[in-house]
Formats: C-alpha cells, sequence, structure tokens
C-alpha cells in the first residue's frame, strides 16, 4: 500500500493529521483504543514470551495477557489501522504467515530496526530477511525501517547511517516510513535531508522519553506536517503535535 493511500482510507490529506495510539501491549489498552473514535492506527510492540508466545509487550517485557493473534483479530472488526514494531527476530515468520492467511482489509504498517544507528546497539533483526518477507508474505503492507537509537543527543543520526539506509532501499519500489527518535532529530536534521527530499522517504516521530516544549516547538517549525507522522506518547497517552 502506498502510504497516499494510507491518508485516502482515513480520508485525509496530511500525514500530521493521522491519530495514533503508541504502544497498545495489554487488553485493557486495546480495549479502551478501540472504543476511542480519533483513533486512526494503533501501534503495537510485537515479541517472543518466554513461553514461545507471540504477544504484544515492549523490551524489556517479555509477558502480556495481548496476544499477537487477539491484537490482530480485535482490530480486524474495526476501520483501524495498525503498526506492528517486531521487536524479536524469531516472532517474524509466525507474524508474516499469519498476515499473509488473513490479509487485512485495512493499512499495516510494518516495522523494526534493521540498522544500528550511533552509539547504540546491534538491530536483532535481519535488515534482508525483513525487508524479502515483507514483499513476500504482505506486499501491501508499509515498511518502516529504522536504526536502533539511544536517547542521547550526543550521538544523533550520521551520514553513515543516511547512506546505509539509501543503499539498502534506493532500489525498492515502495514507499518507505522513516521512524526518527524526536529528542535526535534537531541535531540531525542536516544529515536527514538527504532522505527526507526525496518522495518516497516519509517521517515518522517517536518518541519513548518525554518531550519538552522547546523540542516541540522545534519540531512544528520545522518538519513537513503533509509527509511527516507523529507518533507521540507522554505519560502513557497519545499526543497531537496540533
Amino acid at each position: 500500500m502506498l502510504i497516499t493511500q494510507l491518508l485516502e482510507y482515513f480520508n485525509i490529506k496530511n500525514a500530521g493529521d493521522l491519530i495514533w495510539s503508541h504502544a497498545i501491549n495489554s487488553k485493557e489498552k486495546l480495549e479502551r483504543c478501540l472504543k476511542d473514535e480519533n483513533v486512526m492506527v494503533i501501534e503495537s510492540d510485537i515479541r517472543m514470551s518466554d513461553d514461545g508466545i507471540v504477544i504484544a509487550a515492549h523490551p524489556p517485557a517479555k509477558a502480556s495477557d495481548l496476544r499477537f493473534d487477539e491484537l490482530i483479530e480485535k482490530v480486524s472488526e474495526t476501520r483501524k489501522g495498525i503498526k506492528l514494531d517486531f521487536k524479536d527476530a524469531e516472532v517474524l515468520d509466525y507474524c508474516f504467515d499469519y498476515l499473509n492467511k488473513h490479509q487485512l482489509s485495512r493499512p499495516v504498517i510494518l516495522n523494526t530496526d534493521i540498522l544500528c544507528g550511533n552509539n547504540a546497539n546491534e538491530p536483532k533483526v535481519s535488515a534482508d530477511y525483513f525487508i524479502k518477507s515483507c514483499f513476500s508474505y504482505y506486499p501491501q503492507g508499509i515498511l518502516s525501517l529504522g536504526w536502533t537509537t539511544v536517547a542521547d543527543t550526543n550521538f544523533p543520526y550520521t551520514k553513515e547511517n543516511v547512506k546505509n539506509m539509501l543503499d539498502l532501499c534506493d532500489n525498492l519500489e515502495s514507499d518507505i516510513l522513516l521512524p526518527i527518535r524526536a529528542c535526535l532529530l534537531p541535531n540531525s536534521w542536516e544529515t536527514l535531508k538527504e532522505m527526507l527530499n526525496v518522495e518516497k522517504y516519509w517521517l515518522s516521530l517517536w518518541n519513548n522519553e518525554p518531550i519538552d516544549s522547546s523540542l516541540l516547538s522545534w519540531i512544528k517549525t520545522n518538519t513537513d506536517y503533509k509527509k511527516t507522522f507523529y507518533d507521540f506518547i507522554n505519560n502513557g497517552e497519545s499526543v497531537k503535535l496540533i
């Protein structure tokens, strides 16, 4: 699915108008956001539990009352889209097979970190395997390809980071979402512009740490509301840019 089709599905013109519900990794959170008519896309973290069950949980947690198949079943009963953030390589085969068999009639964003960011750990998922699996099993999904990061503004995205991503993606005939950690964006802005000026790349900002007013103001001033998604959360609640 092209990202313009994602916008058309929700009848919005700008990426910035999309309303996310971030880190939906429990039955209680899922039920709450399914009832929220404003929420358009549910974001969940997918990993393997200690007993071998594919669940929705954000590291370091390895337990959850929400299984992957339950998550997909519940979302498929609505018009909401879903973003799946894969945290463990061992869940990919099961999840892609499940998606392939169920063929959801809604936007599905397939996200993982495929490259190492500045001063960050190596990704747990193979870039080549993830991309090939997406195209083989669920080609209508929207690719969201990121870097591992640390929440330290002294370690922004580098030219080498950008080059590595371009090398992987330049031959892909697909729109690409670039998930960027919000706190790193100002110090990375000049470096990332090379990619963001290319039509097929769309910016998707996210955070785990609080976003202060100065950073929020910088983001409002500098990012393109038409081509930037804002998947923010503060104190457990989703945050709208405007």
